[in-house]
């Protein structure tokens, strides 16, 4: 059998990424530097495919945060995604690859969600030709929602929604042992939960235990019998990458203000002001509560596709798209938020009010909420979005996780709003703040706030999101408007240091960096 098809240089496929960055660029880009053999890697998808002979057409598709995606054709007319996941972002690539092919398989035979069929797998680099861990996987037929999403009726994206929620209402359906990733029987030898003859649960592979060096923290990475031992998996993790991995110096000033933000010594006391609470918001006593479910966090309108079918009006079928990395069981009342795809309908533009939703818009809202209450499997679910005190929970241990990456302000005023609602009846709470911190914590969450607020509102002048994103064909563009922004910043007297996206030289070296 033969792979041979026109392919693009070797070298610029391995460096080209769909997307770059205004912040950390030159970092973000050599992350993504991913070496691999392309001919043995089309050989593979020749045999995943019954009845292929040779491979007649190999391109490449919108990369996601952790891999390079390929499409690749073959000459007896079908196609198979082929995904290469980046060695130099994720640790642990041979669990995370084993996890994600047994989780995708898991909701689609056993939940029966509408999946891709994973054809061929690889979770070892040194165990493979390619000299990449990948996956081969159906290509699905369709359109990203994102990008249709402007142009659909109402009652289209009802019908979205309404999908959406089937999926979420089979996966809160199911019950399992305890807390964890999914993994197939025979990749797991010990230390394991089993959940039929075919799956057990294992060692999680959630980013905030692998992402940035996590991967080589010393801690029990489950699985989970205990919702106060998962929680206090977390919170240790995220202690001991902090003490050794927090660099103040790598973050922009602008919106990392006010200084706290930047400071490793009070990410640490608020993780330990957490680990106190975590007795308290177990809720051991509520066991629908804790029940351990599957819960996909990425339902958004970028990791959502329609098929061709529904977009022609035929069909409302749509597919979650290919990535379930990082998915794990865990319990109820922290897995279930409301999906993405609902927040992103709704999210206002920097320079307009939160309150400035049409009377389309409310119509979309109400549906989603009138179905998804419905709903007697998801009437939990239902409750934990709905209810104040669970939702302050929610922001403080998913807080937690990402402390660091931005989270510390809204995850600080979370615990004092959730101190304040546990305290109005007298009840004592297990690591109070004086008045003079509660002041001072205000007075800063202010300041940061209204920060942020010029931040997004720059981001959006300048035509980035807010992690400093653009794609690839977007960027020597962005970066012109950006160096007029900056020309504009230092003019006014701002200092350079509190500019916060790449300076435009560093901009300019990066774009030269992928053409040559």
């Amino acid at each position: 059998m033969s792979s041979s098809s026109p392919t693009p240089d070797a070298e610029d496929i391995f460096k080209r990424t769909s997307n770059r960055w205004l912040i950390n660029g030159r970092d973000e880009l050599q992350q993504r530097n991913l070496k691999f053999d392309i001919s043995a890697l089309k050989q593979v998808a020749v045999n995943a495919v019954d009845g292929a002979t040779s491979v007649v057409n190999f391109c490449e598709l919108n990369d996601g945060r952790f891999n390079k995606m390929f499409s690749v054709t073959m000459d007896n007319g079908q196609s198979v995604v082929a995904r290469l996941p980046y060695h130099n972002i994720m640790g642990r690539i041979e669990k995370t690859v084993e996890s994600e092919v047994a989780t995708m398989e898991f909701a689609r035979t056993r939940l029966e969600l509408p999946i891709p069929r994973v054809l061929r797998w690889c979770s070892r680099p040194e165990a493979t030709n390619v000299s990449s861990a990948y996956i081969i996987m159906e290509e699905v037929k369709g359109s990203p929602v994102v990008e249709v999403w402007g142009n659909l009726s109402l009652h289209q994206k009802c019908e979205i929604m309404d999908e959406v929620i089937k999926m979420k209402r089979k996966m809160a359906s199911f019950t399992f042992p305890g807390y964890g990733s999914i993994y197939f029987h025979k990749a797991i030898e010990d230390h394991c939960i089993p959940i039929d003859d075919t799956y057990v649960l294992g060692p999680g592979v959630s980013l905030s235990l692998n992402y940035q060096h996590r991967d080589k923290i010393n801690v029990s990475r489950g699985p989970w019998t205990s919702t106060e031992k998962y929680l206090r998996t977390f919170v240790k993790a995220e202690k001991h990458w902090i003490k050794e991995h927090a660099r103040p110096e790598l973050l922009y000033g602008f919106q990392h203000y006010p200084d706290v933000v930047r400071d490793p010594a009070a990410h640490i006391e608020l993780l330990e002001r957490i680990e106190k609470l975590i007795p308290h918001i177990t809720m051991e006593r509520l066991p629908n509560l804790t029940r351990p479910i599957l819960w996909h966090p990425e339902f958004s309108a970028a990791d959502i596709m329609i098929s061709d079918d529904a977009l022609a009006g035929t069909t409302s079928q749509i597919v979650p798209l290919l990535n379930w990395q990082h998915c794990m069981v865990g319990p109820l009342y922290l897995q279930a938020t409301p999906d993405e795809i609902y927040l992103d309908s709704f999210k206002p533009q920097p320079d307009t009010s939160s309150l400035d939703f049409n009377y389309y818009d409310m119509k979309l809202m109400g549906h989603y909420f009138e179905r998804f209450s419905a709903e007697e499997e998801l009437a939990n679910c239902y409750y934990v979005m709905s209810n104040k005190t669970a939702r302050l929970v929610q922001d403080i241990v998913h807080g937690t996780f990402e402390l660091w990456n931005g989270k510390f302000m809204t995850t600080r005023n979370a615990m004092l709003e959730f101190e304040e609602v546990i305290t109005e009846d007298g009840t004592s709470f297990p690591s109070p703040t004086s008045l003079e911190e509660r002041s001072r914590y205000r007075e800063e969450y202010k300041v940061w706030s209204e920060l942020q607020r010029h931040y997004e509102f720059l981001c959006h002048e300048i035509g980035v999101n807010t992690n400093g994103q653009v794609i690839a064909e977007d960027y020597e563009k962005v970066c012109l408007v950006c160096k007029t922004f900056y020309d504009e910043w230092i003019l006014s007297g701002r200092s350079e240091d509190d500019w916060p996206f790449d300076i435009p030289d560093t901009c300019d070296e990066a774009l030269e960096t992928t053409i040559t």
